[in-house]
C-alpha cells in the first residue's frame, strides 16, 4: 500500500489539504487557498493524516486528487463542477494520475480518523464532525446530502501535540537537582 503523509485539516474551512507541497518559484511551503480566510489552509493542531495513493481496495473510494491550486482533496470523476477556492474555477489535478488517491468509507474503526465528508457543492472532501460546517467555496456551510462516510487514516508515529506539551508543563515543574 502506497501512502502520502502530510496532510492536514484545515482549522479554518475544515477541508483536507495537503501541507507537503513546496511552491516552485519561491521554494516555499505552499498551504494552497483556504476559502474561509482568503489566504493559506491553517493546519488543524493534532491531527496528521495520511491518504492512501493509487490503489483500489475494498472498503475505500478511489478517483480523488489533490487539487494543484488550493491544495484541497476532491472528487475527480466530478471536476467539471467543482469549485476551486482560489480562482472559482473547477480545481485541477495533477496529469499523470500520481496525485490520486482512494479514501476509505467508514466511522472510525482500527484507529481512523471518522466524521469525514464529500461536499456535493464544492466536491471537497471536509469534516464534518467539527462544529461550524466549515466554509464552502460556493458559498456558506459545505453540503453532505449524498456523502458516504468517510475515515482517515492517522500517522502511526505521531504524538499530538497535546501529549508534548503535558511532557513539557511536567519538565518545567521538575525540581533541579543541587538548586
Amino acid at each position: 500500500m502506497s501512502v502520502q503523509n502530510q496532510w492536514r485539516q484545515c482549522a479554518n474551512c475544515l477541508g483536507l489539504f495537503f501541507a507537503g507541497s513546496i511552491d516552485a518559484g519561491s521554494g516555499q511551503p505552499d498551504l494552497g487557498h483556504c476559502p474561509a480566510t482568503s489566504g493559506p489552509h491553517l493546519a488543524q493542531p493534532g491531527v496528521r493524516l495520511l491518504a492512501i495513493r493509487n490503489e483500489q481496495r475494498p472498503g475505500a473510494q478511489d478517483g480523488w486528487g489533490r487539487c494543484t491550486k488550493c491544495q484541497w482533496l476532491y472528487y475527480v470523476p466530478n471536476a467539471a463542477s467543482s469549485v476551486c477556492p482560489l480562482d472559482n474555477a473547477p480545481h485541477t489535478v495533477v496529469e499523470d494520475g500520481a496525485e490520486q488517491f482512494a479514501v476509505g468509507f467508514g466511522n472510525g474503526s482500527r484507529g481512523a480518523y471518522p466524521g469525514w465528508r464529500w461536499c456535493n457543492k464544492c466536491e471537497g472532501l471536509w469534516h464534518a464532525a467539527s462544529p461550524g460546517g466549515g466554509s464552502c467555496p460556493e458559498g456558506g456551510s459545505h453540503a453532505t446530502a449524498g456523502s458516504a462516510e468517510y475515515a482517515l487514516e492517522i500517522e502511526a508515529d505521531f504524538v499530538p501535540p497535546v501529549q508534548v506539551t503535558a511532557l513539557a508543563a511536567k519538565a518545567l515543574n521538575h525540581p533541579r537537582s543541587g538548586s
